[in-house]
């Protein structure tokens, strides 16, 4: 018997995994075009991007390995079917029941890993992709590399570049604001500009050009210069934000203790769309996960009693389980504040039909 188990777990892997990496790949491609827009594409490289990649697939494994464990189980069966294997080991008296045993137990497996990826990995591939976006990324910015015709917030300056000449690094048309001390503010002008580089720190060279500050309410300085030259400040790295996605289980339930406590001291409307939404994301937690357990309790039965040439048979019952997986998902999303517990137990209700469908399925799958 065991070795009738390895072999169905062989039949099942290949196309399982087959299926992991084009999904997987597609949802990372997915989810990168969705981060561009906050990337400083200038001081992004093709390593950035593949980081970036390879840390939102952590966020996806609850999602992807029930899927494709599935279509590893409906194309592996399907298979066996289609060459009577399953009308043959009926016949040597191997109760279908038992045989499929092997493929639930794996999808058990698969959920206690997803579990384990949600909680632990995904947290820190969060904090990690959230570093790299707002404190690594910005900190390689240069004046020079700011795209033109957009005012832009660089250290506590702000910086204005009309045009660029990439062939000679020249920046045209430059206006910068820049604080001083005394809590005022002075502005640069500049037909052109150019970034000189130092170890101690970046100069830039502006040529042809004004400087205009205010002195008091009523007195304005203004000189003009064939050449003037400006300390560029230093950027600074600053605190990554904090998400919900960055927190493991534990940490989310210390976060909406305390967001429970604060809305029933304050009954402030944020607070109150907060805590539903940390309420949800602890209820995806710990029902994600089950729905390799779930799919794999009702897949295994009816690919094992699927017709012989019923290969679009196949493909049908997984297309209905997932629509019917989401579909539940959705119509159970609390839309009002609910008690944590009963966030929780709606959360699991697409596992609870499915997995009850499915005890049923291996409760009859040796019927004839």
């Amino acid at each position: 018997m065991a070795l009738l188990h390895r072999y169905l777990l062989r039949q099942v892997g290949p196309p399982a995994l087959i299926a992991f990496v084009v999904i997987a790949f597609l949802a990372m491609i997915a989810g990168l075009r969705q981060q561009i827009s906050e990337l400083p594409l200038d001081q992004v490289t093709l390593g950035d991007l593949t980081r970036l990649s390879f840390l939102s697939l952590p966020a996806l494994i609850a999602y992807i390995v029930p899927i494709t464990y599935m279509m590893g189980i409906l194309a592996g069966f399907g298979g066996l079917a289609q060459a009577n294997a399953f009308v043959a080991m009926k016949a040597a008296g191997i109760p279908m029941r038992r045989l499929i045993l092997s493929v639930i137990g794996l999808g058990a497996l698969l959920s206690v890993g997803c579990f384990l990826v949600q909680d632990q990995v995904r947290p820190w591939a969060m904090r990690q992709a959230i570093r790299l976006i707002y404190s690594d990324l910005p900190l390689r910015a240069s004046i020079d590399l700011l795209p033109p015709g957009v005012m832009h917030e660089f250290a506590d300056w702000r910086v204005y570049i009309g045009d660029k000449d990439t062939r000679t690094n020249t920046l045209r048309d430059i206006v910068i604001l820049r604080p001083e001390d005394t809590g005022e503010t002075s502005a640069f002008y500049a037909d052109s500009a150019q970034l000189v580089r130092d170890p101690a720190g970046s100069t830039l060279v502006l040529t042809n050009g004004s400087w205009i500050q205010s002195r008091g309410l009523d007195r304005v300085f203004h000189a003009e210069s064939p050449r003037m030259e400006l300390s560029v400040p230093k950027l600074m790295p600053k605190e990554p934000k904090r998400e919900r996605e960055g927190m493991t289980l534990r940490e989310l339930l210390y976060s909406e203790v305390q967001l429970a406590q604060t809305y029933a001291e304050t009954q402030a409307l944020p607070t109150y769309a907060a805590l539903l939404r940390e309420r949800g994301e602890i209820s995806d937690r710990l029902a994600l996960p089950l729905m390799c357990l779930a799919v794999s309790l009702v897949a295994a039965p009816l690919a094992v009693r699927s017709p012989r040439t019923g290969r679009s048979f196949i493909f049908a019952i997984g297309f209905v389980m997932l629509i019917s997986y989401f579909t539940l998902n959705r119509l159970f999303e609390p839309r009002l504040l609910m008690p944590l517990h009963q966030v929780v137990l709606m959360g699991q209700a697409p596992n609870l039909v499915l997995g009850a469908a499915g005890l049923v399925f291996v409760w009859r799958v040796d019927r004839v």
